[in-house]
């Protein structure tokens, strides 16, 4: 599993009148992380990994949230985010290919994992 952690702090943008996150601004701090952990597996930013394999973004199957303690403004939080499974029921690269509009097998051939599924993070 493939995965990275990044500290944030809740703004106040984030908030809402009560003072405390409004839960939608969760999703949007995932989708950041998701992009954070996408740049560190690549070793480039997010506009030149969408430029140099030429593709419009990375969508999320799934993503969920447990909220136990409210967050309030100035909070400090870490966010851990993982690839937990990359063609893991038997789909072929051409497929993920195809779905994700892909022009390169090179792009596809990066979230192919199952040849070294030891993958250590760096």
């Amino acid at each position: 599993m493939f995965s990275n952690t990044r500290t944030t702090r809740i703004e106040w943008s984030d908030c809402d009148p009560a003072g405390i996150v409004f839960y939608p601004r969760y999703f949007e701090m995932f989708d950041i992380s998701t992009t954070v952990l996408i740049e560190r597996a690549l070793g480039m930013n997010k506009i030149d990994y969408l430029k140099a394999y030429r593709f419009a973004g990375h969508p999320l199957v799934e993503t969920r949230a447990k909220f136990r303690i409210p967050t309030r403004f100035g909070d400090t939080v870490e966010i851990a985010t993982a690839i937990t499974a990359c063609l893991a029921n038997g789909g072929a690269l051409d497929q993920a290919q195809e779905m994700a509009g892909s022009e390169s097998p090179r792009t596809t051939k990066l979230y192919d994992r199952r040849r070294n599924a030891s993958h250590k993070t760096r």
